[in-house]
Parts: structure tokens; sequence; C-alpha cells
């Protein structure tokens, strides 16, 4: 480029940028704080360090949030956006404590102000939650809440933050999960060396863990991607698989450090490779069974080799299919509920329980059954699911069982948790906000069952058909090879709801099976029966064994679908 068209680029850049905090300028000073506040990120758009700019915003959104204190949630909302940008404001604090105390809560309580972040997180307002957690750490300094908001940071990319976070945490009492997540997160930064430091402090912790080890495994395969020759690399990735049961695959690493190394010899891959046991050698079937995706990122230092020691009684009860990566399911079931307004259920958590098991043993899935959750823990363990790296062959089955309900006059269908009260939809979760969380969780195919009342609401489209028009049925089936099925459409996005009904009630118990629901009754009689003697089943299996039950349930596609397939592979048994 040209030096001058490069000054003058940058010239008339600068000249935006200035008009835009101009006008923003000229908007408070009409009182009108939303253009204000356009203006403003406008112009932190061209330049996020326009500190002018940012002052003037924050200066805005505290306004704002004065116009708006007939409606406390929202003059909050402003509030926080406010102090996260200029923390040293004692008049915008002073709103934030003035607001919160109006809304009937105590601005000094330390529990107040962790249920006003947990608030914050589960309705996507990340600032908010930032803002509360930060001041429930000024009263009390909880290893938690270090938890829950180095959560938040890692969900905005802000890595650094978050690990300083859980390193607080860990000072303060450290454990498997913290170290985990501490992991996970010096990943994401690209520092491979620290993260397996991290993930082997919570292999110690819990060595059975199956997530612990699936993640030492992926920060290895990131190690061994930033130095693929250096045998060390190899020789730790090979431990972690070794730990993990998977010998095949451990052997093929261990030949390779001998490979890489001086005459191609190498006594610790060596010693290694000899030790693993004669009938398990042979190469794996399989190399999706690991949890985490790596992300590549440019090397920084020697990544540490760790002797680790080989645990001969973990094995899996099955293998993942070759052609599938890790397969997650995570169960929401609520019987039991705190407002007496929604009745005890009877089978909601005995069908997860059943379902899981099935998933677990015969289709070798990771599965996480979460019973009569709050509202804040579904968006806590979401939160956790979406922090996971998958790899482009993972799938999420995100199954919820109980109570649900719809706002016939705005169309808006909600799942009830076991706190949530009859007489206030904020104490529900919401299918808008549910759709959107679960389409943004980095996973290629996602599948979404719900076993409640109105569940069909939880679209748009299916909403409208619960308002008199059509949808369309499930397609006729085609048998084919899986491998056959994968090419034609297993690795395209996947988006899918299968929901026991459109907009009725369903019920609780099969008529020819009280332990179950209808719903829940079929999807076990297809994955005990069809899966095993077909080898896999797909949406559409599905959609054809629940398509005759009364009420229909109905299905759908959701966010960036791509036409993709969701698939339930038999996994092959270990000899």
């Amino acid at each position: 480029m040209n030096p001058g068209n490069a000054r003058a680029k940058k010239y008339f850049r600068n000249r935006e940028i200035i008009s835009l905090n101009n006008d923003g300028v000229k908007a408070i000073n009409s009182a009108d704080f939303p253009l204000a506040i356009q203006k403003f990120e406008a112009a932190l758009k061209l330049d996020p360090n326009y500190k002018l700019a940012r002052d003037n915003l924050a200066i805005a959104l505290n306004n704002y949030g004065l116009r708006l204190r007939n409606n406390p949630p929202e003059a909050l909302k402003q509030f926080h956006k406010s102090f996260y940008l200029s923390p040293s404001n004692m008049t915008t604090q002073g709103n934030v404590e003035g607001i919160i105390r109006i809304m009937g809560k105590d601005p000094e309580s330390f529990a107040d102000r962790v249920m006003l972040g947990d608030q914050a997180r589960l309705g996507g307002d990340f600032i908010g939650a930032i803002v509360e957690y930060g001041a429930a750490l000024v009263l009390k300094d909880d290893p938690k809440i270090h938890i829950k908001l180095g959560d938040v940071y890692r969900v905005r990319f802000q890595t650094d933050k978050a690990i300083a976070e859980y390193r607080a945490a860990a000072r303060a009492t450290d454990s498997a999960e913290i170290e985990l997540k501490l992991g996970q997160a010096l990943q994401m930064n690209g520092d491979s060396g620290s993260a397996i430091a991290a993930y082997e402090k919570a292999v110690a912790f819990k060595a059975d863990d199956p997530d612990v080890r699936d993640a030492l495994v992926s920060g290895w395969e990131q190690a061994l991607k930033e130095k693929p020759l250096l045998p060390e690399n190899h020789i730790g990735l090979g431990q972690a698989l070794q730990m993990r049961g998977d010998f095949g695959l451990a052997a093929q690493q261990y030949q390779q450090a001998i490979s890489f190394s001086a005459g191609h010899r190498n006594p610790e891959a060596e010693r290694l490779l000899a030790s693993l046991p004669t009938s398990k050698t042979a190469p794996a079937t399989s190399v999706g069974s690991t949890a985490n995706r790596s992300q590549t990122a440019p090397s920084t230092s020697v990544v540490p080799t760790r002797d680790l020691k080989r645990d001969e009684t973990f094995v899996k009860p099955a293998t993942a299919s070759p052609m599938i990566g890790t397969n997650y399911a995570l169960f929401f079931a609520s019987d039991t509920y705190q407002d007496p307004s929604f009745g005890r259920l009877d089978n909601p958590v005995r069908d997860a329980q059943s379902i899981s098991n099935e998933l677990q043993h015969l289709y070798g899935w990771r599965v996480k059954v979460v019973s009569n959750p709050t509202q804040q823990q579904i968006g806590q363990v979401l939160d956790d699911y979406a922090a996971i790296t998958y790899k482009p062959a993972d799938q999420l089955l995100v199954y919820f069982a109980g109570h649900g309900m719809v706002d016939v006059k705005h169309g808006i269908g909600y799942l009830i948790a076991s706190n949530s009260r009859a007489d206030n939809t904020f104490s529900c979760v919401d299918f808008p906000w549910l759709q959107q969380s679960l389409d943004h969780i980095d996973c290629q195919h996602v599948l979404v069952c719900l076993d409640v009342c109105k569940g069909g609401t939880f679209l748009d489209s299916i909403a409208k058909h619960c308002r008199g028009e059509k949808s369309r049925g499930p397609r006729t089936r085609t048998k084919q090879p899986l491998e056959q099925f994968l090419a034609d459409c297993g690795f395209r996005k996947t988006r899918k709801l299968l929901a026991a009904s459109a907009d009725q009630n369903v019920s609780d118990a099969d008529s020819l099976n009280s332990n179950h629901s209808p719903f829940a009754t079929r999807i076990l009689e297809a994955l005990r029966n069809e899966g095993p003697s077909e080898q896999y089943l797909t949406f559409e299996h599905l959609l054809r064994d629940v398509s005759d039950l009364s009420p229909h349930p109905c299905f759908g596609s959701f966010g960036g679908d791509d036409a993709g397939e969701f698939v339930f592979a038999v996994a092959p048994q270990r000899p």
C-alpha cells in the first residue's frame, strides 16, 4: 500500500471516530441516551482503546439506567455495563447498590450478590454476572465464586482473567474440577505445557474421571501439533492414552517416539511399549473418543514429560464407533418442585437414568444426569458444556424431562425448574434463551429432546403449527451402511429438536409401562432393540418410532442446522 494512502486512510478513520464521539456527546446533552450509547459503541468498534469514548459510554449507560429506574432489572443491566467500563466510578457503584435495594435485596449481602450474579449469568448477561460475582468476592473470598467468575470469563474468551480466577480458587482449595477448568483455559490460550500440568494435577485428584483423562489426552494432542517431531510429546500422549485404556493408540505413539529419536532408540518409549498388555497392543479402531478438540497455537516452550502410571483396572464398558467422535448426553430431569402449583411427577428422573444407562453401556456415551435442577444450575451446567472444546465428529444430546408450560398470548414456552414459581415466568427457563444457548455451543451435532408438556414451542416454526399450521411428518427411512450414511450427511452441522408434543400436555406414565413416560418408553425400546439389531439409529429412526404416540410428538431444526444428522451407533465391545 502507498504510504500516503495509508496515512490518509488513518486520518479519515480518526476523523470518523472523533465525529462519532462528538455525536454521542450531543445525544447525551439531548438526553437521547440510546442514541448516545449507539454512537460511542460505534466509535469503540473502530478503536477499542479510545478512552474518551469509553468514559462517555459509561456516563451514557449510567444516565440511561437512571431513566429506567421504574424498571429495576433493566436499570440494573445498564448500571452493570457502566460500572464494568468504569469500575472506579463511585457514583455508578452507588447507583448499582441503590437499585439493588429497590429490588428488595441487600448490596452488602454476599448471598444476594451471588444470587444476582447467577440470575445475570442464566439470562446471558455476562457483564452483569462479572460485576455481581466481583462484588460478592469483595464481601467474601469464596473459591466457588472464583470458579463461577472464571467460567463467565472463559465463555467471553477472556482467558487470562479466567486463568487468574481458577488459580485463585485453587490457592484456597484445589480439586480436580478446578484444575480441569484451569487446564482448559490454559489450552485455549495456547499454553499446552501449563495445561498439561493442570490436567496432571486433576488426574492426581480424580484418576478415574473419564473427563479428566480425556482432557489430558487433548492437552498432549495440542502439544504434539505444536512440536510433532519431539519424542517426549509422543511419549506423553501415549501415556495419557494408556491411562484411558486406549492401548492400541498408545502403542502407536510409543513407536512414533522411537522412530523420531536418535538412532531410532528411546529407552523410555521402549519400556512403556513393552509394559502394554500384549492382547491390547493392536492398533485401536477409534481415534474419535477424545472429549476435547485440540486448538493449534504457536509453540512457546518445551512440553514437560510425565511418567504417568498405567491403570490396568480401568476398562470402559464400550468404545466409540470408528466413524463417530465423543458422544455426550446431558439430562435434566425434575420430579419434585418447591412450588406446590407444579405437581410431583413419578418418572422423569427414572426416565433419564434409564436412557442414560443404555447410552453409556450399550453405545459408549459420556452421560450426566442432573436431578431436580434449579434454574441457576441449568445455566451453570450448560455453561460447563459450552466450555468444552469439541471435535468435528462429536455429538451432544440434551434431554429435558419434567413440567413445561406456555404463555399463549406471547407464544413463549418454558421449562419448569425445581425452584420455578407459577406466578413468575422469570423464575422459569424460557425456550428462546435455551434455544440460543444450545445453538451457541461449539459442537457440530446437537439434538434436543423435550419430554415436557408443550415442548414444541421451543421452535418458532412449531409454535406456529401449534396455532393451526401443519407440520411435515417424518420421511421414509432408508437403510444404509453407517459409513455411507455418515459420508452423505454425518459431518454437516446438526441442530435438531424432538419434543413429546407440540402444544399439548403429555403423560408422565405409559399405560402399559407405569415406570416410564410414553415418550421415554419408545426411546428406550429403540435403543435396546432396534439399535443393536441394526447397529445404529438416526434422528429419523427415532421420529418413526415415536410418531404414532398420542398426542403426536413434533420435530424441527433450529439455529445453524445444515441438514446434518444425529447418530446413535452401537459401540463395539472390547475383546
